[in-house]
C-alpha cells in the first residue's frame, strides 16, 4: 500500500492473491491506531479478491472510497506497478547475493523495504 502524494508504503509479503483484501484491512488499522489516519481512497487491481461486495462494503463502512482500475489495463495503476517489479527486483537480487534457501522469500523482502 503507498500513499500517493508522501509515498510512504506498508509491504505485506503475501503467499497469494486472495490474502490480500485481509492485508489491505490490517495496513488500514494500522494506520488508523499508529499514526491517527484514515486513507479517503484505495486503487487497487480490478480482481475479484478486490471487487467483491463484502470488500466494497468494509471499505465503505469505514468510509474509504473505492476505485478499481479498469480491466486489463495494469498501466491505470502504474506506481503500485512500479514498485512491485523493484521490489521483487531487490528481493531476488538479495536472495541471490546472500545465498540463502527461497523459502527466507518473505524476509528479504521485508529487509529491500
Amino acid at each position: 500500500m503507498q500513499n500517493h502524494v508522501s509515498t510512504f508504503r506498508i509491504v505485506y509479503p503475501l503467499k497469494s492473491i486472495s490474502d490480500a483484501p485481509g492485508a489491505i484491512l490490517d495496513a488500514i488499522a494500522h494506520l488508523t491506531v499508529q499514526l491517527k489516519l484514515t486513507p479517503k481512497a484505495l486503487k487497487t487491481e480490478n480482481v475479484r479478491e478486490f471487487t467483491s461486495l463484502s470488500f466494497a462494503i468494509l471499505l465503505a463502512k469505514i468510509g474509504i472510497s473505492f476505485y478499481p482500475s479498469l480491466p486489463y489495463l495494469p498501466q491505470e495503476n502504474g506506481e503500485a506497478e512500479l514498485l512491485n517489479c523493484t521490489l521483487g527486483d531487490m528481493e531476488r537480487a538479495t536472495m541471490t547475493q546472500s545465498g540463502i534457501p527461497t523459502c527466507f522469500w518473505k524476509f528479504a523482502y521485508a529487509s529491500v523495504c
